[in-house]
């Protein structure tokens, strides 16, 4: 027995672990990523201290581009510098590449010329205002910077090769040589689903290693063993919550008093950030907060965040898959109902994404949820499974016990009535017919044969007597060794319940004497059984008390089907008189006055002769006829008068009796 508990353990563990990796292989999905991302950006939105912006967007916008053209001259740029600084801004940065004018694209001396004056005048405007440019050198070949070569070659610098060049060149040199602060400005959209949340705080380009654009704009620390790592950018606010200004305004402001005083009011000790918002230029794309947006609002929150001390921490996703994966092992070894595995499991579920709203509320750690719940979740969920399946197999073990110790009515009768049925209480008075059986003369029989053969001979004749009693809807309320009690009418009601037990108790016998030559292989001796038939109002249902409940029949009539049987002649069936006279077809019978024990009067019941003595009646009226070899065994018995009347083919005996019982 302790084994068999172990082993359950056992395999329950087995059947959560298994689970468990199935749960993990599921986190790795698209679909499970895709889920995790989007709760994040969920967390963002509500989980993240609402606090004033100190960070204003200028925008390179449609109206921009209207009025000062494509592309827009450096000067103008260095006036938007000149401009933005004179009104109080704390730092300024571009999200923009000038990359649309280098020196090889110049075609005249003097087109380049006014090119090298303008980067020369952007150039110095810049430095004095320590404003911080975008790296004029990204890398090469797919994104990968191990991949892109020491220098660059020198044919790719040709202005017609620019757009289709793996990578971009080394730019605007008349800027370059006042050395302004230098940051990137890319950002790294989702390979799930293409929002943009990550941004690497520093970067190996042709510049050599040059930090992002806020953590320049703010002279953010980094570590520069970390700092190659992508990292999530706390997102605040989408465009539209940000300050922000169009090019052109600042630019117009610029040219009196009162606009520049209403410029200072929006700038002042603000961290500016000029990008292109204008859809054309294609820098837009997904955020956390928007399905379109500038892309120049990663930088601006991200300064948001370097701000307020802000960094988004992930929780490795190994311990995410441990932790999970220990949770739900230790649930399914310390529970056992498969229900309680089901709860727990979808609690756990349910618990993951509050746990970790929470910890990006409060601690602004990032885990992700789908391997937080699904390695455990499945886990029990399997161990749930095995459970059932367990108690499913073990259920069928006791169907088919029930099969052989229980009728099919009761299990149907269980199935229709639910819970009531098995109410110790649950009892009523029925009409019913009770049939009673046994072996004469066992207990000599069984004196003299081993166990093993008292057993053989035992399933042999009931499997033959129950195949009957199931036949004919009887119910085998108590096997006593040899002796059966059998209900009919209950619990599965019948209008013919007396006819199914009178015909049940007649077929047992003729079985009876199939089985003679079977029977005396194991036993050597002759099968013979008496059977007591009485029908009656008794009460029926649920007896017993806790830890036991039997379903049987109470009453007269049962006592008086039990003492019919005692009373019964060997190989005959006796019936009460209130059972043989509801019959709608009655069997061939005699009328006997029976003293019974525990009944003061004596009672009549009719006696359904032994087979070997019943042979039919040529004449049709009805009387009982015996056989010649019938005749000779009742001349052995005070059998009564016996009176020969002639017949068809010789004489034939009629016999009006009354039988003692041996």
């Amino acid at each position: 027995m302790e084994f068999l508990k172990k082993r359950k353990y056992l395999l329950r563990l087995v059947a959560a672990l298994v689970g468990a990796a199935l749960g993990i292989g599921i986190a790795h999905l698209p679909f499970s990523e895709k889920v995790d991302l989007s709760f994040l950006d969920l967390s963002q939105r509500y989980g993240l201290p609402k606090r004033d912006p100190g960070t204003v967007i200028v925008a390179l916008d449609e109206k921009s581009f209207m009025v000062y053209g494509w592309p827009i001259g450096r000067e103008l740029y260095a006036a938007l510098i000149m401009t933005l600084h004179g009104a109080g801004a704390k730092r300024i940065g571009f999200d923009l590449f000038f990359a649309d004018g280098f020196e090889s694209c110049q075609t005249t001396d003097e087109s380049r010329a006014l090119l090298e004056e303008n980067e020369d005048f952007l150039g110095q405007a810049a430095a004095a205002s320590r404003t911080v440019l975008a790296s004029f050198v990204v890398e090469t070949i797919d994104g990968d910077p191990a991949k892109f070569p020491p220098t660059p070659p020198k044919a790719l610098f040709d202005c017609r090769e620019r757009d289709s060049a793996s990578y971009l060149k080394e730019l605007l040199p008349g800027i370059v040589k006042h050395a302004p602060s230098m940051a990137h400005v890319h950002t790294i959209p989702s390979t799930i689903d293409g929002v943009n949340r990550r941004i690497r705080p520093c970067r190996s380009l042709y510049d050599g290693c040059v930090v992002d654009l806020a953590s320049a704009m703010t002279d953010a620390p980094l570590d520069p063993v970390t700092c190659m790592e992508p990292a999530l950018v706390p997102f605040f606010r989408s465009y539209q919550q940000f300050p922000h200004l169009s090019m052109v305004d600042i630019l117009e402001m610029s040219e009196h008093e009162q606009g520049l005083a209403e410029l200072a009011k929006v700038v002042k000790d603000k961290y500016v950030v000029i990008g292109a918002t204008d859809q054309t230029l294609k820098d837009v794309g997904p955020t956390p907060l928007s399905d379109l947006d500038p892309l120049v609002v990663t930088h601006a929150n991200r300064i948001e965040g370097l701000l307020a001390g802000i960094a988004i921490r992930e929780l490795p996703p190994a311990t995410i898959f441990l932790l999970s994966a220990a949770v739900g092992l230790a649930i399914a070894f310390l529970v056992e109902s498969g229900g309680l595995l089901l709860l727990f499991g979808a609690l756990w579920a349910f618990l993951s994404f509050g746990v970790a709203f929470v910890l990006f509320k409060w601690q602004f750690l990032w885990v992700p949820v789908s391997p937080l719940f699904l390695p455990a979740m499945c886990g029990l969920f399997a161990a749930a499974g095995y459970v059932a399946w367990h108690n499913f197999l073990f259920n069928q073990m006791l169907s088919q016990a029930f099969d052989n110790y229980v009728s099919p009515e009761i299990l149907g009768w269980l199935r229709e009535t639910g819970g009531d049925a098995l109410r110790s209480d649950s009892a009523e008075r029925r009409d019913i017919t009770i049939l009673f059986s046994d072996i004469a003369g066992y207990t000599t029989l069984s004196n003299a044969l081993d166990a093993d053969t008292i057993m053989r001979s035992l399933r042999f004749y009931l499997d033959r007597m129950l195949a009957i009693i199931q036949r004919h809807n009887g119910y085998v309320d108590k096997i006593n060794g040899d002796g059966l009690m059998v209900l009919f009418g209950a619990p599965k009601h019948s209008d013919r319940h007396a006819e199914e037990a009178v015909t049940a108790a007649r077929e047992m016998q003729e079985e009876v004497a199939r089985m003679q030559e079977e029977w005396r292989r194991f036993t050597d001796r002759p099968l013979r059984i008496r059977v007591g038939v009485a029908r009656g109002r008794v009460f029926v249902g649920n007896l017993g008390g806790t830890g036991h409940i039997e379903y049987t029949a109470i009453g007269q009539d049962v006592n008086l089907a039990a003492r019919l049987e005692s009373a019964s002649e060997i190989g005959g069936v006796l019936v009460s008189s209130e059972c043989y006279t509801h019959l709608a077809q009655r069997p061939p019978a005699w009328p006997r006055t029976v003293h019974l024990k525990g009944y003061a009067d004596d009672l009549t019941a009719y006696q359904l002769p032994p087979l070997p003595l019943i042979v039919p009646d040529p004449t049709g009226a009805g009387r009982l006829l015996i056989s010649a070899e019938g005749l000779e065994e009742l001349k052995e018995r005070p059998a009564g008068a016996v009176i020969e009347i002639p017949g068809e083919k010789g004489p034939q005996q009629v016999f009006k009796v009354n039988i003692a019982k041996d």
